[in-house]
């Protein structure tokens, strides 16, 4: 693990010190910083391939958000943190189904009413926290 927290950590210095190189600071985009520095350098490919990745790496991390839940919500109700009903496992196939649906209720609610940018930095920070 710690190989690969140095590895992670290497990448994303000289990623840092390539784009400190690319665009002044006053020019840095908010939305994409990296993609628009690529792309307004002449690298419109380059700049695709960090926009798609950006894209996948907020995917994955919203969908393992949405994986861990239920799991946590089962482990909170054995615990008594949240109502029992929760930390009932189906017999048939091994699945918190009352947590396995508490779980879509928020995810759908939460899809409604907050928008993706909301979602995304919350993510990020239960991430850093969590």
């Amino acid at each position: 693990i710690m190989w690969t927290v140095a590895l992670t950590t290497a990448m994303y210095m000289c990623i840092s010190v390539v784009f400190c190189g690319l665009v002044p600071r006053s020019a840095i985009d908010d939305g994409a910083p990296l993609a628009k520095a690529f792309r307004d350098r002449g690298a419109p490919i380059l700049a695709t391939v960090i926009a798609l990745g950006a894209v996948g790496n907020t995917s994955t991390s919203l969908l393992g958000n949405l994986v861990r839940l239920p799991r946590f919500i089962l482990r909170m109700s054995s615990d008594g943190h949240l109502p029992r009903r929760f930390a009932t496992v189906d017999p048939t196939t091994d699945a918190p189904s009352e947590a396995l649906a508490i779980s879509l209720v928020i995810a759908m609610l939460l899809s409604l009413l907050v928008s993706f940018a909301a979602l995304v930095q919350a993510a990020s920070v239960g991430g850093l926290v969590g």
